[in-house]
């Protein structure tokens, strides 16, 4: 991308933030077939992020497009999601995985969630889809 853009797009990325962001707390977790729990290899960061607790969804159509015709059928593919910009992604030092919990101190209700599903996105953003953890 041109340097320029790559400007505009963390200061546009920096003030989406400032505005809408909440503190997001990583807490790496390890999981195997053995072995549930908190990851020593990776730190427990705190970073901020923009909270989404509208589900994503998509027809169960497919591939489909040519007379498509989208039916009443939707799948839910993440009940929350918090996008990180990219300022904001380098503090954390690692690519967060799929089991990862995500704690969210400022937002009323359930407040642990689960990573299902990390995207790295263009200019180093990261979208993380997240699945409530019950107590």
């Amino acid at each position: 991308m041109n340097p320029l853009w790559d400007q505009l797009d963390a200061l546009a990325g920096e003030a989406v933030t400032a505005f809408f962001g909440t503190a997001c707390q990583i807490r790496p977790m390890r999981s195997g077939e053995y072995t549930v729990g908190p990851d020593p290899d990776r730190a427990a960061v705190e970073v901020r992020g923009v909270f989404s607790l509208a589900p994503d969804t998509d027809d169960a159509r497919g591939q489909r497009t040519q007379g498509a015709f989208p039916g009443t059928t939707r799948t839910v593919l993440a009940e929350a999601a918090v996008q990180i910009v990219a300022a904001e992604a380098a503090k954390i030092g690692y690519l967060p995985r799929s089991g990862d919990h995500v704690h969210l101190p400022d937002v009323s209700g359930h407040r642990l969630y689960q990573a299902n599903v990390v995207h790295h996105l263009d200019g180093g953003d990261l979208l993380i889809e997240l699945t409530r953890v019950l107590p």
